[in-house]
């Protein structure tokens, strides 16, 4: 049988493997992916960010209540069902205030949202949650910087432009930072990467 034309590459997976705290949970994630859509998604950002994402859900109870920004291929959300949680997938449009969860979380979300709609959409993601409820998300950077990249059609002076603003714009909105992590340098990628994990305070 003929692989997956989308699926990560035997080379790039055992050296993503190698460059993750969490290699099991890259080979969970990946079994989980191929036998449900038969593919894991190309690319180094995907696989080292996943895994990253994967462990800080994993540390919460089971049972939680979960919504995912974004669209495309999610191996986060069969891992959250496998794990008896439940994950919505809905336009943030059609949210409403009783729909509250315990998670939010949302992979490359913020690169493909204008810069200045940044601090409307983490606000919203603060509404959306219940008390103590958890954000996690990614942000890309520029390759080997601490400098922010993608989304920045109509940036202000006052929007975000590097890892610290982002971070001072979630503390701003009511968030606390539980952990952060930065992958400067990702292989065959032009960008790094930020993950945040923080606390609806």
């Amino acid at each position: 049988m003929s692989p997956h034309p989308k699926d990560i590459a035997p080379e790039d997976f055992n050296l993503a493997a190698t460059l993750t705290d969490r290699p099991d949970l890259l080979r969970h994630l990946v079994d989980l992916s191929r036998a449900e859509t038969g593919f894991y998604p190309q690319g180094f950002g995907p696989a080292l960010a996943y895994p990253w994402v994967a462990a800080k859900l994993e540390a919460l109870p089971p049972g939680q209540r979960c919504l995912a920004l974004g669209g495309g291929p999610d191996p986060l959300r069969l891992f959250l069902t496998r794990r008896g949680d439940t994950v919505a997938c809905p336009e943030p449009a059609n949210l409403k205030a009783q729909d509250a969860v315990q998670v939010v979380y949302a992979i490359g979300v913020l690169g493909q949202t204008p810069r200045r709609d940044w601090s409307l959409l983490l606000h919203r993601c603060r509404e959306w949650l219940s008390a103590q409820g958890r954000l996690i998300l990614t942000a890309d950077l520029i390759a080997e910087t601490d400098l922010l990249c993608g989304g920045d059609a109509g940036q202000a002076a006052e929007d975000p432009s590097d890892a610290k603003g982002l971070l001072r714009l979630l503390q701003e909105l009511g968030f606390a930072v539980l952990d952060q992590a930065i992958q400067r340098q990702i292989p065959r990628q032009q960008t790094g990467q930020l993950l945040i994990d923080c606390l609806r305070t």
